[in-house]
């Protein structure tokens, strides 16, 4: 972790915060995302080791779903070991392995439900947009053979309904 990696900061406006947003209109809810992540971050074709989730509103859509990037993170706020840290430059969520319990509060105070406990290392991990292991390139979005994904800030978005759901999850 750097020094400027703190608990406490100032947000940093959501014209910068960069998140993975899904197109439920061209999203098959084929998981290739899921299986993208696992093995750019796990090295295995393991989906339940995957930072991004697939999630089946039948018989609506599917939505693919990875962090938020929140302005105010519930979930480094519910970590009482202190393993939760947010940069403060890309709002970028990171876990210390090492300070980890796998208690799992994070996971349940999560408004997107994006957070997991590895079923491998019994401790909390979260997507950070493949910072460390793709050079800051979401595998995901690469990958994605319907290009439904995207990464993109959330002044950038033009759909409507996806800012008034991030105005009210925050």
């Amino acid at each position: 972790m750097t020094e400027e990696i703190v608990k406490q900061q100032e947000p940093i406006p959501q014209s910068k915060r960069k998140i993975i947003l899904c197109n439920t209109d061209e999203c098959t809810g084929c998981r290739i995302c899921e299986y993208v992540c696992a093995v750019v971050n796990e090295g295995v074709q393991n989906p339940r080791l995957s930072r991004i989730r697939v999630i089946r509103i039948d018989p609506v859509f599917d939505l693919a779903l990875a962090c938020r990037k929140c302005e105010h993170p519930t979930c480094l706020d519910a970590c009482a070991r202190s393993a939760i840290t947010q940069d403060p430059v890309t709002n970028i969520i990171h876990i210390d392995e090492e300070k980890c319990d796998g208690c799992g509060f994070c996971v349940e105070i999560c408004n997107f439900g994006v957070l997991t406990i590895g079923i491998d290392k019994k401790v909390s991990f979260v997507c950070d947009t493949c910072e460390t292991n793709n050079n800051g390139d979401p595998a995901c979005v690469e990958y994605c053979p319907k290009e439904a994904l995207s990464f993109v800030s959330i002044d950038d978005c033009t759909d409507e309904r996806v800012k008034t759901f991030h105005q009210v999850l925050q």
